[in-house]
């Protein structure tokens, strides 16, 4: 019978010789002897005893007074060894295999290459586009571009082959010189997306809403409502429905303070006013000529 085997990594240096600390009494190459029976953890020295142990490529001992085992030593030219610890279980043999191996510790590696700096933008002519992947040393950039091609917008990498050569006509994408196209995106959802600059092709959404520079809402666009309380557009204010100009679905808008200068085109009617005290509107029977009207009317609304 033979109890749980265990393993440990000794680190060594590059001549095969253990590390400080790894071996030994106080090292870090030891193992405790649990013995269980029944689901009972079993007391050493009571329930259980050492019994003669034998080791392989290692020299190994016992802490004084504990069931732990430690190796402290291992074979210069072995690479592995252990240490079968042999115990007695109420009359009964078991055996644990205690083995380490040695494990070289490496030198510290040169320090990598710096990764790439992604420039993302849309094509131009006079740009030195660039793909420095190749290069080795100082910073390094990779152009990728967005480009409309027969009113499709297509995404493009530059190829090394740019360097050095102005963007122009003739050898903007889709030209494999200088370019190698990529997979075009597949949509994805976020709840958050920052941009200092974008190029949208294409932007669907419920409400948009514009911001003065300190954070409030002052105008916007909305899709929610219908008829006379789906305000559509809106500038003025954070609430829709109270902006000081608003345009509704249905056509019909509110401007508080309108200042109207140009051409009012036939056919127009009637301006219905409120006053401080008696409500009038203004009917017009014959069109404006050169800003007139020659038959109007009033009456108390």
């Amino acid at each position: 019978m033979m109890l749980s085997p265990e393993y440990w990594p000794v680190m060594c240096d590059s001549s095969e010789v253990p590390l400080s600390g790894e071996l030994g009494s106080g090292g870090k190459a030891v193992t405790e002897i649990k013995v269980y029976l029944g689901g009972t953890l079993k007391t050493y020295g009571t329930d259980w005893q050492f019994l003669t142990s034998y080791g392989t490529n290692v020299t190994w001992g016992q802490i004084s007074g504990q069931p732990k085992i430690y190796i402290n030593s291992m074979s210069q030219e072995a690479k592995s060894g252990y240490v079968d610890i042999n115990i007695q279980l109420l009359g009964v043999p078991l055996t644990k295999r205690f083995s380490v191996s040695k494990v070289i510790t490496g030198a510290q590696g040169l320090q990598g290459l710096q990764g790439c700096i992604v420039r993302i933008t849309q094509w131009a002519a006079g740009v030195n586009y660039r793909n420095d992947s190749a290069l080795t040393s100082g910073e390094r950039y990779i152009d990728l571009v967005v480009h409309r091609i027969s009113n499709v917008t297509r995404r493009f990498k530059a190829k090394a082959a740019h360097n050095g050569v102005t963007s122009s006509p003739a050898n903007q994408p889709d030209n494999s010189t200088y370019w190698e196209e990529l997979n075009t995106l597949a949509p994805i959802y976020t709840p958050l997306i920052l941009a200092d600059y974008a190029v949208i092709e294409m932007f669907q959404g419920h409400e948009i809403k514009i911001m003065k520079p300190d954070g409030t809402v002052t105008a916007g666009i909305s899709g929610a409502g219908s008829g006379t309380t789906g305000v559509r557009f809106w500038a003025g204010g954070a609430t829709p429905g109270e902006a000081p100009f608003r345009v509704y679905e249905d056509g019909s808008s509110y401007q508080k303070n309108m200042r109207a200068i140009g051409l009012i085109t036939s056919p127009f009617k009637a301006l219905l006013g409120n006053g401080n005290s008696t409500t009038f509107n203004y009917y017009f029977e014959t069109l404006f000529s050169n800003g007139r009207c020659s038959n109007y009317y009033a009456s108390p609304g």
